[in-house]
Formats: structure tokens, C-alpha cells, sequence
């Protein structure tokens, strides 16, 4: 299975996800906490839901 960068991931995302603030939250997070730089679609797919579902 391909592998994507973050950024790469990112921008797929926005293409259609257009809450880009969430999105640049989740680029930040992902960086900061989880220090994944490449990964699988699915994998980054499911970081993105466990990010959007953390508490406030």
C-alpha cells in the first residue's frame, strides 16, 4: 500500500473536508503528539477520527 507524507495526506483531506481550520489542527496534532511522518491513507484516516473525537 502507498505511503503519504502528512502534508500530502493533508491536502487530499482538503480537497474534501473543507473545515481547514480541523485540518491544520490535525496537521499540528499529528506532528506534535503522535511524530508520524509517513503512513498508509487508512492509517492516517484513522488518526483523523481519533483526533476529531478527543474532547474539547
Amino acid at each position: 500500500m502507498e505511503k503519504l507524507t502528512l502534508n500530502e495526506f493533508c491536502r487530499k483531506l482538503s480537497l474534501t473536508d473543507k473545515r481547514v481550520e480541523l485540518i491544520g489542527g490535525f496537521h499540528f496534532w499529528m506532528e506534535n503528539t503522535q511524530k508520524v511522518a509517513k503512513a498508509a491513507p487508512v492509517q492516517f484516516q484513522k488518526y483523523y477520527t481519533e483526533f476529531i473525537n478527543l474532547p474539547a
